[in-house]
């Protein structure tokens, strides 16, 4: 009969796995990228539509749009996801947001397009954040998954944080509605390459 040996108290039975790698880095860039584009458009879309001159009330309908948008465009990136690949998914979409935002700066004084528009920014940029989310935990192994997301979404945070106040001191700056826009639509494309550089891992 073999005796196991006594293992010390708090001895790893599990080699350590190292969490900031370049997979890590390029995810954090990517969390960080677009959750600031996202957060600019979803907290600013309302007010700059009404600056722009389409009023108060259309502003409001543009901020309804962006959200119902974004319900349908949740549930696609869902359907998607388990038909297609993921993580590429996840990079058209990126790169189709960049697009529309891009579109929707030149649409915004024009109401029945830049309403359309909105309703596909909204569909098109939450697609892409449930496709965040989903891809993100594959892009770990299992020992610091929880961990490695965690601070991804932390990280994207400060993003969601500094996009929205960095677009305040633009306005008042004089910058006009589509200038910003035109500016937040560069973070999705950083997203977008960040993301094709990354391979995926399963647990």
């Amino acid at each position: 009969m073999s005796v196991l040996p006594d293992i010390p108290a708090g001895t790893p039975t599990t080699p350590r796995v190292r969490l900031v790698t370049r997979t890590t880095l390029l995810t954090w860039f990517t969390f960080f990228s677009a959750m600031a584009g996202y957060y600019f458009i979803m907290s600013w879309t309302p007010r700059l539509l009404a600056t722009a001159g389409l009023g108060t009330n259309q502003g409001l309908t543009g901020g309804i749009l962006l959200n119902l948008g974004g319900i349908a465009g949740c549930l696609l990136y869902s359907w998607g996801a388990s038909r297609a690949n993921a993580r590429w998914l996840l990079i058209v979409a990126l790169g189709a947001t960049a697009l529309l935002i891009g579109v929707f700066a030149l649409s915004m004084t024009h109401l029945n397009a830049a309403l359309w528009t909105a309703l596909l920014v909204g569909m098109i940029a939450n697609g892409a954040m449930a496709g965040l989310y989903a891809v993100g935990p594959t892009l770990y192994p299992t020992a610091v998954r929880a961990t490695g997301m965690g601070t991804a979404i932390g990280i994207g945070r400060l993003g969601a944080m500094l996009a929205p106040t960095i677009s305040g001191l633009l306005l008042d700056r004089g910058w006009t509605p589509a200038h910003l826009y035109v500016l937040f639509s560069i973070p999705y494309v950083f997203a977008a390459v960040a993301m094709m550089g990354i391979g995926t891992r399963e647990a």
